[in-house]
C-alpha cells in the first residue's frame, strides 16, 4: 500500500513533531523542515502529496513558498499559522493555499481537514473503457489499482443515469460488490459551470462534476428491480411501447379520413366501432359507396352484424359520400395505405390483449397485488405500473416513503410574485397513479 507523503515546514520543531506524530498514526508518511528553502528543495527532488506550512519562517516565508510551489505544482497546501487576521487568511488563500488553520489548533481538526482535501483530489487520470466484459474488468482493475496506491478500502461509483447506457455496468457492479449511486442529471447540468463558468460538456469535465456531487453526498441509491418485479417493469415498458405505436397508427388513420373522407366521422362518430371498421375495410372511399349504393352497403353490414344495423345510417353515409369534399387523386394507393394501417392497428390491439394476460399472470405472483386491484378505479394496467415502479413494497417502513419515492411534495413560495401559493412538485419516479 502506498502511503501519502506529507511535508511539514515550521520553524518550531515541537509543532512539526506533534503534527508528524498524528499523521503517522493516521497512516501517512511525513517529513519535517524548519524553513521554506529546505522544503522547496526537497519537493523539487521528491514531490509530496501535500504541504503543511507556517508563514513566519526564516529565509523564505510561507507566502513566498506557497507562491513558488504554485508555479510548478497543484499539490494541496495547508497553512497553519499564528497570523489570524482576515487579511492574512485572504493573502494565503489568494496565493494558492487550499486551507488556512490558525494557531493554537487541534491536531484532530487538522487531520479532518487533510482527509477532506484528499477526498476532493483527482487520484488518477480519466479512464475510458468499452461497454463489454473486458471493458468492465479493466475498469474494476483500475479501481483496485487506485485504491491500493492511495490506501483506500472503500469506493463509491457515481452514475449520471441518462439513457440506458448505465444498465449493464450497474449490473456488473452489483454482481461484483461494487457500490454505485446515482446523481440527478439536473444537478450535473446546474453545477458543471461552477469551476470554469462555462457550459462546456466533455469526457473529462462531466465525470469530475459527478464525482464532486458524490463527494458532497448529493446522490441517491437507486433500486434495481429483480425477479418478478423486473418482469413487471419490462411488461409495463412493452405495454407502453405498443400503446404508443397504436396511438401513432390511430392518428394516421384519422389523418387519412380527414384527407379522403372528412364526413365519415359525422356518420359514425368513432371510426373504431364495428360498423365503421366494416366500412373502412370494404368500401372506404366516398366514390366506392356511391357506386355500390346504400342497399348494398346495408347488405354488407348485415353479413357481419345480425342486429342493430340502421337503414338511416346507411342512407346518411350514402348522402355524405355523394357530397364529400375528400381528395380524389391517388386513390388506388390511398386504399392500399389504409389497408396497411388497419392491419397494423389490429395487430397492436391483439398484442395489447396478450400483454394484459401476461400482466395478470405476473400480478398473481406478487404479494399485495390483490389489495391494489381492490382499490376503486385501479385496473390491471394501473396496478402493474404502480407495483413495477415501487418494487418490493416490504422495503418501505412507512407510506410516506412511497410518496417521497414518487417525488410528490408540497412547495410553498415564500417570496416573489407567487408568494404564499402552494404547488405540488414532482421530482421522483413515474408513479403517475399516485
Amino acid at each position: 500500500m502506498n502511503k501519502k507523503l506529507i511535508y511539514i515546514a515550521d520553524d518550531e520543531v515541537n509543532i512539526c513533531n506533534i503534527i508528524k506524530s498524528f499523521l503517522v498514526k493516521e497512516g501517512y508518511k511525513a517529513e519535517t523542515f524548519t524553513d521554506g528553502h529546505s522544503i522547496l528543495e526537497a519537493f523539487a527532488k521528491k514531490p509530496a502529496d501535500m504541504l503543511i506550512i507556517d508563514i513566519m519562517m526564516p529565509g523564505m516565508d510561507g507566502y513566498s513558498l506557497c507562491s513558488q510551489v504554485r508555479q510548478i505544482s497543484g499539490v494541496p497546501i495547508i497553512i497553519v499559522s499564528a497570523k489570524d487576521t482576515e487579511p492574512d487568511k485572504i493573502a494565503g488563500l489568494t496565493l494558492g493555499c487550499d486551507d488556512y488553520l490558525t494557531k493554537p489548533f487541534s491536531p484532530m481538526e487538522l487531520i479532518a481537514r487533510i482527509k477532506s482535501i484528499f477526498r476532493r483530489i483527482e487520484l488518477d487520470k480519466v479512464i475510458s473503457f468499452r461497454n463489454d466484459l473486458n471493458g468492465f474488468k479493466n475498469f474494476k482493475g483500475w479501481i483496485e489499482k487506485v485504491m491500493i496506491e492511495n490506501g483506500l478500502d472503500k469506493v463509491i461509483i457515481g452514475f449520471e443515469p441518462t439513457g440506458h447506457y448505465w444498465y449493464n455496468l450497474a449490473e456488473y457492479c452489483r454482481n461484483n460488490d461494487l457500490k454505485y449511486v446515482m446523481v440527478n442529471p439536473f444537478h450535473v447540468k446546474r453545477s458543471k459551470e461552477l469551476d470554469d463558468n462555462s457550459q462546456t460538456k466533455n469526457d473529462r469535465k462531466d465525470p469530475k462534476t459527478i464525482a464532486k456531487l458524490v463527494t458532497d453526498g448529493r446522490y441517491f441509491e437507486t433500486y434495481v428491480a429483480t425477479g418478478i418485479y423486473a418482469e413487471l417493469r419490462n411488461v409495463v415498458k412493452v405495454y407502453e411501447h405498443v400503446t404508443g405505436c397504436k396511438s401513432v397508427v390511430d392518428n394516421k388513420i384519422t389523418q387519412w379520413l380527414d384527407n379522403y373522407f372528412p364526413e365519415f366521422t359525422t356518420v359514425f362518430g368513432d371510426w373504431e366501432g364495428k360498423t365503421a371498421m366494416i366500412t373502412l375495410n370494404s368500401f372506404p372511399l366516398p366514390s366506392m359507396i356511391v357506386e355500390l349504393g346504400e342497399i348494398k352497403v346495408l347488405e354488407t353490414w348485415k353479413k357481419e352484424i345480425k342486429q342493430g344495423v340502421g337503414k338511416k345510417r346507411a342512407h346518411k353515409l350514402f348522402e355524405m359520400a355523394k357530397d364529400s369534399v375528400g381528395c380524389t387523386e391517388g386513390l388506388k394507393m390511398a386504399v392500399r395505405e389504409l389497408k396497411y394501417l388497419l392491419s397494423e392497428y389490429k395487430m397492436y390491439l391483439e398484442q395489447l390483449e396478450e400483454i394484459k394476460v401476461e400482466m395478470e399472470e405476473l400480478l398473481n405472483q406478487v404479494s399485495g397485488a390483490k389489495e391494489v386491484l381492490g382499490i376503486k378505479g385501479i385496473g390491471i394496467v394501473s396496478a402493474a405500473s404502480i407495483i413495477a415502479e415501487i418494487g418490493d413494497i416490504s422495503r418501505f417502513e412507512d407510506a410516506r416513503q412511497i410518496q417521497k419515492y414518487a417525488g410528490l411534495n408540497l412547495i410553498e413560495n415564500s417570496s416573489g410574485k407567487h408568494k404564499g401559493q402552494t404547488t405540488i412538485s414532482k421530482r421522483g419516479r413515474n408513479i403517475s397513479c399516485f
